[in-house]
């Protein structure tokens, strides 16, 4: 017998959470919990967001639903206070000199 699934709506909904570790892959983790946008059958459900930092509060609209995660794509970001954007100076030296290196041929 084959399992029916369940049809989606085309719009994914966007749901407040609040980021509290950062998995393997560089995502923020969150569950859904108590909070009143949250549905009450997926309390404990593990979210993967993209852009999300440890810490963070932030609206994310879901991408992805299987049985035991979610995953989706954060939208407005609260970000932590020590959350900073750095280049390394040996990254932007080599940026520079592959972006000159291509001019020099355009």
């Amino acid at each position: 017998m084959k399992h029916r699934t369940k049809p989606r709506p085309a719009q994914q909904p966007i749901y407040t959470f609040q980021v509290e570790a950062l998995s393997h892959e560089g995502r923020g983790i969150a569950h859904y919990g108590t909070h009143p946008d949250h549905p009450s059958d997926k309390q404990g459900k593990k979210v993967f967001i993209s852009y999300a930092l440890p810490g963070e509060t932030v609206k994310a609209q879901i991408t992805n639903v299987v049985k035991r995660l979610e995953e989706a794509d954060s939208i407005v970001l609260q970000p932590v206070l020590n959350r900073n954007v750095h280049i390394l100076p040996c990254v932007a030296a080599v940026i520079c000199s592959t972006f000159s290196k291509m001019s020099k041929f355009a």
